[in-house]
């Protein structure tokens, strides 16, 4: 993770599954202490990328039932769906 770090820069969207995998693999192995920073900065990251696509008019406008739902929410109620589940 720090090469990756140090060659990407610590908020590149290429970060978030490694910060992912390793919080995933801590928390199975219950070190939850551990496991929670490197997920919740990876649902940032996630949060961050996520918010480019949705921001875009067209997606919104494929989507039926999600034209007046406001992009971040969408993105933000499923990643946080996600963590939840992960943390729980």
């Amino acid at each position: 993770m720090t090469i990756n770090e140090k060659a990407l820069g610590v908020d590149h969207p290429e970060l978030e599954v490694g910060l992912t995998g390793l919080g995933e693999l801590l928390y199975e192995t219950q070190k939850f202490a551990r496991a929670r920073p490197l997920l919740e900065r990876a649902h940032k990251i996630r949060e961050d990328k996520f918010d480019s696509y949705f921001m875009n008019d067209s997606f919104l406008q494929q989507k039926e039932g999600l034209r007046n739902t406001p992009p971040k929410v969408l993105a933000s109620a499923l990643i946080m769906a996600f963590l939840a589940l992960l943390l729980s």
